[in-house]
């Protein structure tokens, strides 16, 4: 599976981002490229610790219940999901500074050490380093997909 731990992967992840144009309308959804820029890179921070969330009731049983890493790993992203408030808070500046953003945040998240603690995802409950870097892959080529990147 691909994963943000992997130099090669973030490197073209960046790349398709950097081809989506900031006035390009979604395939689905209601999101513009650039809330897209500023939700994805929000979700990096999220994952390091950098944007406290909160564990949402559902990421409790999620994570008693041992089948976050599962889902994290397989289970499809549907479209037009709900997606947590705190990542679609704030508002996208400059879409080349939103770019730069990204970049600075796919850094922080590849400089994370793998046995680190990492915070829980709101839904999916606790994941290790290695099970983050498969999902915020997965989650990135997601909306990178949405755009037609």
């Amino acid at each position: 599976m691909q994963t943000l731990h992997d130099r090669g992967v973030r490197a073209a992840t960046l790349v398709r981002f950097a081809g989506v144009p900031a006035d390009r309308m979604p395939r689905w959804g209601r999101m513009t490229a650039p809330r897209m820029v500023v939700h994805c890179t929000d979700a990096l921070r999220m994952a390091t610790g950098d944007l406290p969330i909160r564990v949402l009731p559902v990421g409790r049983v999620v994570g008693a219940l041992g089948i976050g890493p599962l889902l994290a790993r397989h289970a499809p992203f549907p479209k037009g999901s709900p997606t947590h408030p705190t990542l679609l808070a704030r508002a996208p500046a400059a879409f080349d500074a939103e770019l730069a953003r990204l970049a600075a945040a796919l850094d922080a998240f590849a400089a994370t050490p793998l046995p680190n603690r990492w915070p829980p995802h709101p839904v999916l409950g606790r994941l290790s380093g290695r099970t983050w870097g498969v999902l915020a892959w997965r989650h990135l080529d997601h909306h990178l997909r949405q755009f037609g990147a």
